[in-house]
């Protein structure tokens, strides 16, 4: 894969939408972030497009399956970014 210049950008959008994965799941949520579906779709999607999140895995040479498993897994210890993200948000 080329380098991307952005690189920082895009550890952002994964690590908001981690986030947003842990706000969807309290009862009260602010109205400007995303629902639980529109999470739960966006790590479901099979698009390769940019942004989406398989493009963005591949892009930190992450397993989108090993995230998806951790996100879906309401028992599993907190996310521990991988060494290759770098973002300070």
């Amino acid at each position: 894969m080329q380098e991307i210049p952005c690189k920082e950008l895009w550890a952002a959008v994964l690590t908001q939408a981690l986030k947003d994965t842990k706000e969807c799941l309290k009862v009260h949520r602010k109205n400007d972030q995303p629902s639980q579906e529109e999470v739960k779709e966006w790590f479901k999607s099979e698009s390769n497009e940019i942004g989406s999140f398989l493009w963005i895995c591949e892009l930190f040479e992450l397993d989108p399956n090993l995230i998806r498993t951790h996100i879906t897994d309401q028992t599993s210890p907190a996310f521990i970014p991988h060494p290759k993200i770098h973002c300070h948000i």
